[in-house]
């Protein structure tokens, strides 16, 4: 009995301090504690979402550093829409070869911007364009405006005549000697050379090739890409001869076979080589083309948010 009195006085007693605004009996509140956050307190507020850190931009003269080769790959549409051609008897294929690196180099283009490729000869955005290939010619990395690429830039009338005189004004007689290959790693000389192509490719060069073959007489190439092909290490090459309908895509390529060098042209069979060169004015273009690309660099990139200075 005496057990009795003091449950039921226990009862009262956790009634009684109940709001009367808001009462619930013991069974209520052991619920709302087992079910979950007891009602009558307030839910905690969740921890904010930490900010976003914003992003570091790496400064600008390491950004733009050359060491590790030039900055700037090699596009599909990186040739000129004219062939070599014959000048006084004699072909311009180490002029247009060059030109053409030039360009490849030094040349920028907006892709969606096509607004001069159909403009007429005297028209003002092709003045534009002109001088900016000027600038090029004289190794300064320029962004051209209106053009897409290099094929389109070089079909216009006004662009064209010009080229075409700076690709004849390139004498095919020139003082050079052979590149000398530091550490060569094989006695026979052209797979040196062929190696030696493929490094400077990894690197964004485009080597000023030199060839003479069975079936074909003194000639320039210029490297662009290395793949593993059917015929094994495969150098992809611009040949002035020839104008890929869809871009470059590894037409026309130099591959060796027992240690001998073969040249095949998208459309012709292939020829083995008996002169294989790499040429060292290659080497003072190259430096060139580092000055100019982290000149660019510098100006630009910092605008475009690449860097910071």
């Amino acid at each position: 009995m005496d057990k009795l009195i003091m449950i039921w006085a226990t009862t009262i007693l956790l009634v009684g301090c109940l709001d009367n605004k808001n009462k619930k009996s013991p069974t209520e509140i052991i619920r709302d504690i087992v079910d979950g956050t007891p009602q009558d307190l307030p839910l905690p507020n969740p921890d904010p979402a930490p900010s976003p850190r914003p992003d570091v931009l790496p400064k600008c003269s390491e950004y733009c550093n050359t060491k590790k080769g030039l900055l700037k790959a090699v596009d599909d549409y990186a040739f000129m829409s004219f062939v070599n051609f014959g000048y006084r008897g004699i072909g311009r294929c180490r002029g247009h070869a060059i030109i053409t690196q030039n360009l490849s180099k030094l040349a920028y283009f907006d892709k969606n911007d096509r607004s001069c490729e159909a403009s007429d000869y005297n028209s003002e955005c092709s003045s534009i364009a002109l001088e900016k290939v000027k600038n090029i010619l004289n190794y300064q990395a320029q962004k051209i405006p209106g053009f897409s690429d290099i094929y389109t830039l070089s079909q216009h009338p006004k662009i064209n005549a010009y080229l075409k005189m700076r690709v004849r004004s390139i004498s095919h007689k020139y003082s050079a000697r052979s590149v000398r290959i530091n550490n060569p790693r094989y006695e026979n000389e052209f797979k040196n050379i062929f190696y030696e192509i493929i490094r400077r490719i990894e690197k964004h060069h485009e080597p000023y090739i030199g060839i003479k073959g069975f079936s074909i007489g003194d000639h320039a190439l210029l490297g662009y890409e290395y793949k593993k092909t059917s015929y094994g290490d495969t150098i992809c090459v611009r040949d002035s001869n020839y104008i890929p309908m869809y871009g470059l895509n590894c037409q026309s390529i130099l591959y060796m076979e027992d240690d001998k060098i073969f040249y095949k042209r998208a459309d012709l069979s292939a020829t083995q080589l008996f002169i294989f060169n790499l040429m060292t004015d290659e080497d003072a273009r190259v430096t060139k083309y580092e000055a100019a690309q982290k000149s660019y660099c510098l100006a630009n990139a910092p605008v475009e948010g690449h860097c910071s200075l």
